[in-house]
């Protein structure tokens, strides 16, 4: 089934084509530093970041990936112009690296 999530006045995400694939809304109190460990090997959309923790941007879709002691985050703004990365190895998170895409 298709789904739409409300961006603002009258403006909506379609996600028809990542059903089954995106698994939910990040809740708007999140902490991204939390979102490790290969349970949370996940996709998310993310609206207003506003009270979350450790989130690069809004409106987009962020994918957590964990592999032991390693840990990758990335943050896709919805509009495609650019990416944000970041990972960790060890007990530090790196810093957030945007990728324009044009």
């Amino acid at each position: 089934m298709a789904k739409s999530i409300k961006l603002g006045s009258d403006t909506f995400l379609s996600i028809t084509g990542i059903d089954g694939l995106v698994v939910g809304e990040l809740p708007s109190n999140a902490n991204w530093d939390d979102y490790t460990g290969t349970h949370k090997n996940k996709i998310y959309y993310v609206g207003d970041s506003s009270g979350m923790t450790n989130a690069p941007n809004s409106w987009g879709f962020a994918m957590f990936l964990s592999q032991g002691s390693i840990h990758m985050q990335v943050f896709f703004r919805y509009t495609g112009d650019f990416i944000q990365i970041r990972g960790k190895s060890g007990a530090t998170w790196g810093p957030w690296k945007r990728i324009n895409a044009t």
